[in-house]
Formats: structure tokens, sequence, C-alpha cells
């Protein structure tokens, strides 16, 4: 098994940097990330350990930003996807995305933490890519909308697209998501399209 992964959103940079430092005391973790060019006023910090460590750096988080109300939300990923973890160590700047003749899915929701919930649950229930992910504008008061997109056969993104609602349940709050079974050429262009930075 590989390395496990915590993750915590929180509001504000203030409330970050306390967040961070008592998760890289509290335990054996590395920091890989910590995204807040994202906007909305939200940041994510990313540590990568055993879960263990994982574990108790994010509950160390969370009993920080919890007396200052700045939890957006949390996840221990115990065994994160290889797909899932490049777009938390950024190594997603460095993919090429290609298509062939194939379903598209999309999954909108509020905050990265549950982007990435959706996205890993995704992934893991059954044969798709997760080939872009996109910050956009919400409305006032939802500082940040993350959708997270898929490719593959039409049944395979249509049960990706299921097992990533219902995991993104357990974290927060879904905007909307769409399953494409035969997008025009079109669409491929704007499916493939990442952004994860704020304007």
């Amino acid at each position: 098994m590989g390395e496990a992964l915590g993750l915590l959103e929180v509001r504000g940079l203030a409330s970050s940097i306390a967040v961070t430092d008592a998760m890289m005391k509290a335990a054996d973790t590395l920091l890989i990330d910590v995204k807040k060019d994202m906007g909305g006023g939200l940041i994510t910090v990313v540590v990568g350990g055993s879960v263990s460590a994982a574990a108790a750096a994010v509950q160390a988080g969370i009993s920080i930003a919890g007396q200052m109300d700045k939890v957006i939300a949390y996840r221990i990923m115990a065994n994160p996807d290889p797909q899932t973890r490049m777009y938390l160590d950024n190594s997603y700047l460095e993919k090429q995305v290609a298509f062939e003749k194939e379903a598209c899915g999309i999954i909108e929701v509020y905050g990265f933490v549950c982007a990435m919930t959706a996205a890993d649950a995704a992934v893991k229930a059954a044969a798709v890519r997760l080939v872009g992910m996109e910050r956009t504008k919400g409305e006032e008061g939802i500082g940040l909308i993350v959708a997270l997109k898929l490719a593959g056969p039409p049944d395979a993104v249509k049960s990706a697209v299921a097992a990533g609602l219902a995991a993104a349940r357990e974290v927060g709050d879904i905007i909307s998501s769409n399953v494409n079974a035969l997008p025009s050429e079109g669409i491929y262009q704007i499916v493939r399209y990442t952004n994860l930075k704020s304007d």
C-alpha cells in the first residue's frame, strides 16, 4: 500500500498557516502541498505519511481550525489512486490528455477536498480516466466550485459518476453532474481543460 494522504480545507490564510504548523508538529508526515491559490478564500493543506500519521495530523489541524470556526472539509485517503494523487502533488501539470470517441462525465462540487474525494471514488469504481479538473466561479456565498472531468466507455463513466457523487455527499455539497455518452468533437477540448488557480 502506498503513502496515505491527509487533506484539510480551511477558510483564510492565517488559519491555514496555524493549521499547517499544527499538522506538521503532530505526526511524522510530509507536507505535499498547500493549495492557497484556488480562490474563494479556501485553502487546502495536503500531507502524506502512514494512515495513522495522516489521520493524527488532520485531527490536529481540525482542532486548531475548529477553534476559529474555519474548517470546511477534511479527508484521509488511505490509498489514493495515482490519477487522484497527481492533482494533489501537482504532477497533473505534466499530463497530456488525448481522446478517442468516448463518453464524458462531469461532477461539480463545493470545495477542493470534496472534489478530490469524488475523484478518488470515481476512478476506483470503474475503468475511467480523470482527464481534467477546473475551478469555476460560484455565486455569492459559494467561494469555490470544482468540476472534475471523467472519460471512458459510457457505462463505466455512468458508474464512476454515481460513485463519485455518493462519496462527495459524505464530505460536502454537490452542485451538479452530467454524463454525455456521445459528445460532439468540440466537447473534448472543453473537458480536457484544467485550471485550479483563481483568476
